[in-house]
């Protein structure tokens, strides 16, 4: 008997998942779950012994996606590295008018003349010799950080 009650008890989870279960929608819109079917006989079958849905899946992309959306990255990539290009450029273009004009003002105080600058007022300011090596020296720098290719 007992081995009948316990047969029994481990079969019935078995049967309740073997039922059927009904979904259809009434007159009014509202949606019923019910184990048997409705008079009007439209509804749809469910079967419970499937497993939840789990979260939605994205559809797979067509081709035609895949492609637009590679074309898109490899747009991307090549304004990106237009940027940088033209960034390269503008940096190189700025270092080389630098060390022209550095060689220049080296060129022009190497040079034994006399030198002068124009103050506020519009007058002429002479450079003297000892200012001039100052001069030459700092624009000797210049020259040797933009021009050292």
């Amino acid at each position: 008997m007992k081995t009948f009650v316990l047969a029994c008890l481990v079969v019935l989870p078995f049967a309740a998942a073997a039922q059927q279960m009904y979904k259809w929608v009434d007159e009014k819109g509202v949606t019923h779950y019910t184990d048997s079917p409705p008079p009007s006989g439209n509804a749809q079958k469910i079967d419970i012994r499937a497993t939840p849905p789990s979260a939605p899946v994205a559809p797979p992309q067509s081709f035609q996606q895949k492609e637009e959306q590679t074309r898109g990255e490899r747009v991307q990539k090549a304004q990106e590295a237009q940027k940088v290009s033209a960034e390269e450029a503008r940096s190189n273009a700025l270092k080389k008018g630098r060390c022209i004009q550095a060689r220049r003002q080296v060129q022009v105080l190497s040079i034994q003349r006399p030198l002068f600058n124009t103050n506020d007022k519009g007058e002429k300011v002479y450079i003297e010799d000892k200012d001039r090596q100052a001069e030459i020296d700092k624009w000797q720098a210049q020259v040797d950080t933009y021009c050292a290719d």
